[in-house]
């Protein structure tokens, strides 16, 4: 069974673009590309707080340690 969301929850664009930090212009095009999902009705457009959450998710990126060589000085050794 589906949980009941209420439509106070759901975020106006504006306020959505403000929390992600881009512009308006840039958050049509991450709705339109299919990147952030959206409810619409009529012609208005509304973002769950859970779906800008799972955005940020899925388009965090993590540094990755570079590999030591065996030395320990983190460089390559030339041969």
């Amino acid at each position: 069974m589906m949980q009941a969301m209420s439509m106070a929850g759901l975020l106006r664009i504006p306020d959505a673009a403000r929390l992600l930090g881009v512009s308006r212009s840039k958050l049509y095009l991450l709705m339109d590309c299919g990147e952030l999902a959206f409810v619409k009705f009529g012609k208005a457009r509304r973002i769950s707080p859970a779906e800008l959450e799972l955005f940020v998710e899925r388009h965090t990126e993590r540094s990755q340690p570079k590999e030591e060589d065996h030395d320990g000085s983190g460089k390559e050794a030339v041969a």
